[in-house]
């Protein structure tokens, strides 16, 4: 009896196989923030870091105040310019390359959220990326002030979009509710496969959101911020190759095209 179908494990490729060809519409890594120090003072007592952006590649990071005080280190960085004054960085920590790094950066409003991805093991053979997102000011807040978050939305609810990252890479993300989405892949070597994964989206700034997502057949976490003024997506896919064993971390960007808009009474 048969017993094949798209919904089997068996037909979903490992992370590493979609890497080729993905960051064909990236553009090159912004250099504006090379010279740059800027200090977070993270929400919830969480502490305060330091981040030197030394050229448009390496940073290194201090924590000056909290739990993990006089931990410091250097990092190799990508950052993309998703806006004016709006930043998408992603690193993987040097010292635990398991551990994944995110921050949506806006110096209009001088306010970061982090995204901190971690690949854990659940069990013998099953791993998830584990997410923690993290606010905080640039500048120090004032006194009793507490730190304006990026806020969670729901302004992409009922969005059906049409994002390309390449000349072979086509997805369609069906915006469901306030922490759940579908992706379809139209073309590129996930053709035909579909599912419904948890979701967190953020408001950055008019037209600009972070949107994540982890996956529950591959072991994957998906970051994009998308701006919906010049219709561009820009992100990163990290996790385990199941084949080769090996945590995989690359960027990408696409095109964007709104394809419908269903409005809920």
């Amino acid at each position: 009896m048969e017993t094949g179908g798209l919904d089997n494990a068996e037909y979903w490729l490992p992370i590493g196989s979609l890497e080729p060809g993905f960051n064909e519409y990236k553009p090159e890594p912004s250099a504006e923030l090379a010279g740059k120090e800027l200090t977070f003072y993270l929400e919830k007592d969480n502490g305060v870091v330091k981040y030197m952006f030394y050229d448009v590649s390496s940073l290194t990071w201090e924590v000056l105040d909290g739990p993990q005080i006089g931990a410091t280190d250097g990092e190799s960085y990508e950052a993309i310019l998703v806006g004016p004054g709006i930043y998408f960085i992603d690193f993987i920590k040097q010292s635990q390359p398991e551990q994944s790094v995110n921050i949506a950066l806006d110096l209009n409003t001088m306010r970061a959220t982090f995204l901190i991805g971690t690949l854990v093991q659940e069990a013998k053979s099953t791993y998830r990326v584990k997410q923690e997102f993290l606010h905080a000011a640039i500048n120090p807040p004032s006194p009793g002030k507490p730190i304006a978050l990026h806020e969670r939305t729901t302004d992409l609810v009922g969005k059906r979009v049409l994002y390309t990252y390449s000349s072979q890479h086509r997805y369609e993300h069906i915006y469901l509710n306030d922490h759940r989405y579908t992706w379809h892949c139209l073309a590129g070597p996930e053709k035909g496969l579909a599912d419904t994964e948890h979701m967190d989206y953020f408001k950055i700034a008019d037209d600009i959101y972070l949107i994540s997502w982890w996956e529950k057949v591959v072991p994957c976490q998906g970051v994009v911020m998308t701006n919906y003024k010049l219709m561009r997506s820009f992100g990163k896919l990290f996790g385990l190759d199941t084949e080769t064993g090996k945590i995989i971390n690359f960027t990408m960007a696409s095109y964007a095209k709104i394809l419908t808009v269903t409005k809920y009474e």
